[in-house]
């Protein structure tokens, strides 16, 4: 991975386990990041060299199904744009979506 792709994993360290889609299935990058000692772990075809069984691949599925739910539905809750000067406030703006999220979820059951 070049240029952009790259400054955006500046945080893993080792020991951290990154499951991600078909698009990232670069041997020499998951090569790279095992020396590093990150599990890359891309979601495979079934023809695939490194494919690692059905159960396996299903249950990388289900994780990222769930961490793209979660990302789509914070972005619902930010608007169309987040603008924060330091850390703290942008942090600050994840809180309060979520706390706004967790709201809305506990509305919609208890007036349903």
């Amino acid at each position: 991975m070049n240029g952009w792709a790259n400054l955006s994993l500046y945080f893993l360290k080792e020991g951290d386990e990154v499951i991600s889609d078909r698009g990232y299935t670069c041997y020499g990058w998951e090569e790279e990041m095992e020396r590093e000692g990150i599990r890359w772990r891309a979601i495979r075809k079934k023809g695939s060299r490194r494919y690692e069984g059905d159960e396996e691949e299903s249950r990388k599925k289900r994780a990222r199904r769930i961490i793209e739910s979660v990302g789509s539905v914070l972005k619902l809750y930010f608007g169309k744009r987040v603008q924060a000067v330091t850390l703290r406030g942008f942090l600050l703006k994840i809180m309060i979506a979520i706390v706004s999220y967790d709201l809305h979820r506990l509305f919609c059951l208890l007036f349903k």
